[in-house]
């Protein structure tokens, strides 16, 4: 009983977190500001992974499997976390100096940008999709 609790929380949390995080990106881009391409293709792939999340979470997983599900998923969101500090960080406010700016404009240009949580949160993805057996 105590795993099913962990597992529900761990995708409750998951879903609020991509949710608010898919939310942020967009409010980033309707304010005329651009995130990294990287951050921009995690943003397209977590639909997909909320639809797997929750078509695994509501299959019967055995133990073992539990464990691994909330691992992934606790893992997962933890990235969508780092993303959202990285996009806030690099993202212009309406208090900063324009030299402020122009340093978070170009830093939103930078390749590498998020580029290792969203690494992480494809094996994921991948992983979930396509257990090993």
């Amino acid at each position: 009983m105590a795993e099913a609790i962990g597992v529900a929380s761990a995708v409750i949390t998951f879903l609020e977190v991509a949710t608010k995080f898919v939310t942020f990106i967009q409010e980033v881009r309707d304010s005329g500001n651009q995130v990294p391409r990287s951050i921009g293709n995690i943003t397209a792939q977590l639909p997909l992974l909320r639809e797997i999340v929750e078509h695994t979470h509501q299959s019967e997983l055995s133990s073992s499997k539990d464990q691994t599900f909330t691992r992934a998923t606790a893992g997962c969101t933890r990235q969508i976390e780092l993303l959202e500090k990285t996009v806030a960080s690099i993202t212009p406010s309406q208090g900063d100096s324009s030299l402020e700016k122009a340093k978070k404009s170009l830093g939103s240009r930078s390749p590498g940008k998020g580029n290792c949580s969203s690494s992480k949160i494809t094996g994921i993805i991948q992983d979930l999709a396509f257990p090993k057996a």
